[in-house]
């Protein structure tokens, strides 16, 4: 709830919550984007199986966000 109130203070309009690639960061993402949407816009982004946001190198991250090129 504290970090709701936080995100609901600050200046971003726009939050991708991107957990990790198995079921329980799926799951957790619809929670998490589900409240977020109570105070911003949100979009939700599912990683492949197995897949960890902060291993992504900048290309996979940029094809799961939509911006790669192929």
């Amino acid at each position: 709830v504290k970090q709701l109130e936080l995100l609901a203070n600050a200046t971003a309009q726009h939050v991708t919550v991107m957990l990790d690639g198995d079921e329980a960061g799926r799951e957790a993402s619809e929670k998490v984007g589900g409240a977020i949407a109570n105070v911003a816009w949100s979009r939700i982004v599912h990683l492949p199986d197995g897949a960890q946001p902060d291993t992504l190198d900048r290309a996979q991250l940029e094809r799961v966000l939509g911006r790669g090129h192929g």
